[in-house]
């Protein structure tokens, strides 16, 4: 897997979590801790996805 492909799975992962959790938030009885786990887990692949392109520009 190159770089950019695991950017962008990393990316696409992350939008499906946003989604996930706008979702989540919408419903009229939502379970703060399963959107807690969400929210740190978008904030993981938020992580891995700057250490990532930070890896990638020094690779150039």
């Amino acid at each position: 897997m190159t770089i950019q492909s695991h950017l962008d799975a990393l990316l696409k992962k992350h939008e499906d979590l946003d989604k996930e959790i706008r979702r989540i938030e919408t419903r009229a009885f939502v379970s703060e801790t399963n959107l807690h786990e969400m929210k740190k887990k978008r904030l993981r692949v938020k992580e891995e996805i700057e250490r990532t392109r930070n890896y990638s520009g020094r690779q150039s």
